[in-house]
C-alpha cells in the first residue's frame, strides 16, 4: 500500500496517510476536523524502484562504485565523508610530509 500526502484547504495542515489505492481518500482533516476540504498532493519527485538480483545487482554495484571512485578523486569533501574526517586529515598530513621529504632530497 502506498503513502499519500494530503493538505487541508481550511487550516493548511499537511500530513501523510497510508491506504490502499482502492480505498477512498480521507475527507476530514485530522487537525481541524474540517470536512470536504482535503485534497491529495501530487509529489514532484516520483520514483519507481525495481529490485535487482544476482548478476544485475553485482553489475549495478560495480558501476556505482566506479562512479563514486571517480567523484572521490575530484571532491575532497566527499572523500572526507566517505573515509571519515579524521582518517582523511591523517592521510593528507602524511601526503604533505612525504611530499616535503621528497623535495628535500
Amino acid at each position: 500500500m502506498p503513502f499519500y500526502d494530503h493538505e487541508c484547504g481550511a487550516c493548511g495542515h499537511i500530513w501523510e496517510d497510508f491506504y490502499s489505492m482502492v480505498t477512498d481518500p480521507p475527507t476530514v482533516c485530522p487537525e481541524c476536523k474540517a470536512e470536504g476540504q482535503v485534497k491529495r498532493l501530487i509529489p514532484d519527485n516520483i520514483s519507481v524502484r525495481v529490485p535487482l538480483k544476482g548478476r544485475e545487482l553485482k553489475a549495478k554495484i560495480a558501476e556505482d562504485s566506479k562512479k563514486l571512485a571517480q567523484q572521490v578523486k575530484t571532491d575532497e569533501n566527499l572523500k572526507a565523508n566517505i573515509v571519515g574526517e579524521e582518517r582523511y586529515h591523517t592521510e593528507e598530513k602524511a601526503k604533505k610530509e612525504l611530499s616535503d621529504n621528497l623535495k628535500q632530497l
